[in-house]
C-alpha cells in the first residue's frame, strides 16, 4: 500500500473504529433495543471482510436444523415428524431496492432472481428448496416478524448477521479466514476488521 494511501486511510479507520465501539456500547448500556423473536434465531458471520465461507456455512445450519429428526427415505425431499421451518434472514446486497423486503422463496418456490435478491441470497434460495426460506430485508427485525406470520417459520438463521445487533440471537457462529483470521489487526477502510 503506498504511503499517500496509508496516510489516507488510517485516520478514516481510526474514524470508523470510534463510531463502530460507540455503536457496541450503546447496544451493552441498552440505549438501543434489541428484539427477541419467539423462537430460535442463529446467526452466522464473521469479523473481517471478503469470503470467510458464511454462505455454505449458512446452507450446512440450514439443512442441519431442517434435517433434525427427520426420516427422509432416499431420493425423497420430504421431511419427517420433527422437522423444523426454517428461514434465512438476509440484508441481500447488490440487489436494486437494498431498503426494501423480498420474499426470494417460501422453501418450495422461488420468486425472485439474482438481480431482484442478491447473489447470495438467490443461491441460497435456489440451494435450499425444500429446505428453508429466503427473505432479504436490512430490517432483519421486521423480516422475521413477517415470516412468523406469514411463513409460520420456526428457527432463523442470520446470514452475515454477526454485527446486526438489533435483533437478539440464541446462538452466534463467527467464521474466520484461516490465512489471516483478524484481517491484518487494523479496522475498515485500512484493514479488513469490521469491529474492533
Amino acid at each position: 500500500m503506498s504511503s499517500l494511501l496509508t496516510v489516507a486511510l488510517l485516520p478514516l479507520s481510526a474514524v470508523y473504529s470510534a463510531m463502530i465501539r460507540a455503536r457496541l456500547s450503546a447496544y451493552q448500556r441498552g440505549w438501543f433495543s434489541v428484539s427477541k423473536l419467539p423462537v430460535p434465531v442463529i446467526s452466522v458471520g464473521n469479523l473481517t471482510t471478503g469470503g470467510t465461507g458464511k454462505t455454505p456455512l449458512v446452507e450446512l445450519v440450514c439443512r442441519t436444523i431442517a434435517g433434525e429428526g427427520s426420516s427422509c427415505d432416499e431420493g425423497t425431499s420430504k421431511p419427517g415428524p420433527g422437522a423444523k421451518r426454517v428461514c434465512v434472514l438476509t440484508r441481500g446486497y447488490g440487489r436494486p431496492n437494498p431498503s426494501s423486503q423480498v420474499l426470494v422463496s417460501n422453501a418450495t418456490e422461488i420468486f425472485a432472481d439474482e438481480r431482484q435478491s442478491g447473489d447470495e441470497p438467490y443461491l441460497l434460495a435456489k440451494d435450499l428448496v425444500g429446505v428453508a426460506a429466503v427473505v432479504c430485508n436490512p430490517d432483519r427485525v421486521a423480516a422475521g416478524k413477517w415470516a412468523l406470520e406469514n411463513l409460520r417459520s420456526e428457527v432463523f438463521v442470520l446470514d452475515d448477521g454477526f454485527q446486526h445487533l438489533r435483533l437478539a440471537r440464541d446462538l452466534d457462529i463467527v467464521t474466520l479466514d484461516a490465512t489471516n483470521p483478524w484481517g491484518g489487526g487494523s479496522l475498515l477502510p485500512y484493514g479488513r476488521l469490521r469491529e474492533p
